[in-house]
């Protein structure tokens, strides 16, 4: 019976460490590098906004980019510690939707997304987002099945013997 509860015990804590999730998932490298930030991520064609790239090469020419239809917005250049800021408009010939904005310099690119809205096109809802992840209590839920179903299989070997 020992043998049993230990097995249980091993299958299930195994189990349960299969089904969390990673730790480091999806972290940025080099670590603090924040992309490209922009002033608004909802505008309108014609708009101002400001754009922010970070973890660019130093002292290297930016140039900023209105994807979709690319369209180069604006250049700049980074400063000492890879940072470029400007201030660049929104094409008037923008289609609403959701599009790109991007900045390169030596070979790095960051990218942030953005919604242009115009005439019948509403502005992104902010609806809060509803449900949950169920990933996790389905892993939970297999590997409860798995060690009961270890548990069964190991108890009537026992029987037999």
């Amino acid at each position: 019976m020992r043998k049993l509860v230990v097995a249980a015990f091993v299958s299930g804590l195994l189990g349960l460490m299969l089904a969390s999730p990673a730790l480091a998932q999806n972290a940025p490298y080099p670590p603090g590098c924040g992309g490209l930030a922009v002033s608004s991520s909802t505008v309108a064609p014609g708009q101002t906004i400001t754009a922010s790239a970070t973890c660019l090469p130093p002292n290297t020419l930016t140039t900023f980019t209105f994807q979709s239809a690319p369209t180069v917005v604006g250049t700049a250049t980074s400063d000492a510690s890879g940072t470029t800021t400007m201030t660049l408009t929104i094409p008037t010939g923008a289609t609403p939707g959701v599009h790109t904005i991007s900045a390169t310099a030596g070979g790095v690119t960051r990218s942030a997304t953005i919604t242009v809205t115009g005439p019948g096109v509403a502005a992104p809802s902010t609806l809060r987002r509803t449900g949950t992840d169920i990933r996790r209590p389905i892993g939970i839920a297999l590997v409860l099945l798995m060690v009961g179903t270890a548990t069964i299989v190991l108890a009537r070997r026992r029987n037999r013997v």
